[in-house]
């Protein structure tokens, strides 16, 4: 962003936006800003100032401009870098907790007298009972603690929400071979599940858009090409074979990977703008993709969702007589639970009520 100095900017003082604690800056004419004081040399001081929420500007002052400066105390510039440790975002493990846990101890071992102390110390409980949460199996989700034993009980819904979430989160950034791997995975256990209705046209908007994507690639691909062959032919022998053995390489691994992923059967190959077998491949699984959930399900509707079938099952096993425990174990095969939670049911069920 482009530096001006103080007495050739015009802007009102009214559009700076002032923080809570900053550095300030005092001119000599008595005007006064607050921001973060970035550096300085023998003649001036360059200011960074909040301009809006998400804008900010430097400026440069001199020296012989400014009657005080007051830097803003260490203590609350470190904080500032805790203040986002709390509240934790969902489905943080263990090491993420002791990594948070361990900036705040660093800050109170740097600042035994700060003011923000209480705030740490507060922090740090927060974050050691939902740490214990984790320790012992639990999670957070939708902001909530759940322990393993809730988990345990409604382990069908739970994991579908965390896959869903996780989804949604590839779908956000915009990484559709991300959203479209996960969301094979979330077809081989979830298919039966209540957040398929509400996920498939989130998928179906990926699928149209990764297509139009490839689609767009495979119409440049000679183009482009051609385009890097005429540039290599500008280029001098030496820088030539340089970028012809770097070209060479590069392809070498994408074939691999290619090959690979095809041996592997993966639902989902990575396509590359450079290899025009594997876009082509990519368009067959997408075509393909777009077809099976266009066709009209041939599966009989379940009596319950997955979810119901699977939390009653697990709440009834305990007090359930030996021959009422096959029976539930049987109508949950019948209602095509997924062996995983089959599995679940099933340590469940050879446990002594």
């Amino acid at each position: 962003m482009k530096i001006a100095t103080a007495t050739h900017l015009m802007f009102a003082m009214a559009i700076w936006i002032p923080l809570a604690v900053a550095d300030t800056i005092v001119l000599n004419n008595g005007e006064s800003f607050e921001g973060k004081l970035i550096s300085e040399d023998a003649t001036h001081y360059i200011f960074e100032l909040q301009v809006t929420k998400s804008i900010k500007d430097e400026r440069k002052f001199l020296k012989s401009e400014i009657k005080s400066v007051t830097k803003r105390p260490a203590d609350l510039e470190d904080f500032d870098q805790l203040k986002d440790l709390v509240p934790v975002p969902d489905l943080i493990d263990v090491a993420g907790y002791q990594e948070r846990l361990k900036k705040l101890s660093a800050f109170a071992q740097a600042h035994p007298k700060s003011s923000k102390l209480r705030e740490v110390k507060a922090m740090q409980e927060n974050l050691e009972q939902e740490m214990a949460v984790v320790t012992a199996g639990g999670f957070k989700l939708a902001g909530l603690l759940v322990s393993q034993e809730a988990y345990l009980a409604d382990a069908y819904a739970y994991d579908q929400k965390i896959l869903v979430k996780k989804i949604q989160h590839e779908m956000g950034r915009r990484n559709f071979i991300g959203a479209l791997r996960l969301f094979s995975q979330f077809e081989a256990s979830f298919s039966e599940g209540k957040m398929r209705e509400e996920l498939i046209s989130g998928i179906r908007q990926v699928l149209t858009v990764y297509r139009a994507t490839l689609a767009d690639s495979l119409a440049t691909y000679d183009a482009r090409m051609k385009e890097r062959e005429e540039g290599l032919v500008r280029m001098s022998p030496e820088n030539r074979a340089d970028t012809e053995l770097a070209i060479a390489e590069e392809m070498t691994e994408l074939r691999n990977r290619f090959t690979r992923e095809k041996a592997e059967k993966n639902p989902w190959i990575t396509p590359h703008a450079n290899l025009k077998e594997t876009m082509i491949e990519a368009m067959r699984q997408a075509d393909a993709e777009i077809r099976r959930l266009d066709a009209p399900s041939k599966r009989q509707a379940l009596e319950s969702p997955l979810e119901e079938v699977y939390r009653n099952a697990w709440l009834r096993m305990p007090t359930a007589t030996a021959e009422d425990r096959k029976l539930i174990m049987e109508n949950a095969k019948r209602d095509r639970m997924p062996v995983h939670y089959l599995n679940k049911l099933e340590e469940r069920k050879n446990t002594e009520p």
